[in-house]
């Protein structure tokens, strides 16, 4: 591959790949791709990628001319705040139904500071994927944390998940965590899970831990 860069005003910085790569296996299988990639780095917190692969893939017969289109920005405006978006969408062969396929993807992440002693973050991600006369299918997932330092040695951890398909009930799970350190060694952990299937709670769980660090 080359690359080039080049030096902006304000702390900026592009560059500019291109690449390409060729794979031809004995059983006549063969992938080609080139890929152009542009990425921007704006005043040292910001930062911008595209891309975009064409490709060309024959495999077990099947010949597809694909290609991939990716996006994505990366920012922290803050120290209390920083984000990053992405999406993507291409064509490509499914390898289990030996079709051409299509596929979209995307996501946002994001994490929150308000305060020194509170941590806010979310990741979200949607995928698409759909063959060649076929019906689409997707699957959407959300993780979301919250940690907050109530005092020196407490703390308090919220997490929960859930995963949403276009078929069949979605999946939730979470979990409470109260944590207590005064030093590495001496600590304890009380906290409990919990699994929310087919519209009813399946399994919950709650457990204690405690370590106490002897020095000799």
């Amino acid at each position: 591959g080359l690359t080039y860069g080049k030096p902006l005003a304000g702390r900026s910085f592009s560059t500019t790949t291109v690449s390409g790569s060729y794979l031809q296996e004995y059983t006549g299988n063969t992938f080609i791709s080139g890929t152009v990639e542009e990425n921007y780095r704006l005043r040292g917190i910001h930062s911008f990628i595209a891309r975009v692969t064409p490709s060309y893939i024959r495999f077990s017969d099947v010949e597809n001319l694909g290609y991939e289109a990716f996006a994505a920005i990366n920012s922290r405006p803050s120290a209390r705040f920083r984000y990053s978006l992405y999406a993507s969408t291409g064509s490509t062969i499914d390898y289990g139904a030996l079709v051409p396929a299509s596929f979209s993807n995307g996501g946002l992440n994001i994490t929150l500071r308000p305060t020194k002693r509170i941590n806010i973050s979310s990741t979200n991600s949607l995928n698409v994927f759909q063959q060649q006369d076929a019906d689409s299918s997707f699957a959407f997932n959300t993780y979301n944390r919250f940690i907050y330092q109530i005092s020196r040695d407490w703390g308090l951890r919220l997490v929960h998940q859930s995963t949403i398909y276009n078929e069949g009930s979605p999946k939730h799970n979470g979990s409470i965590l109260f944590t207590w350190l005064t030093t590495p060694g001496t600590e304890a952990y009380l906290g409990s899970t919990w699994n929310f299937e087919e519209e009813q709670l399946s399994s919950i769980a709650f457990f204690a831990k405690f370590t106490k660090l002897f020095r000799l």
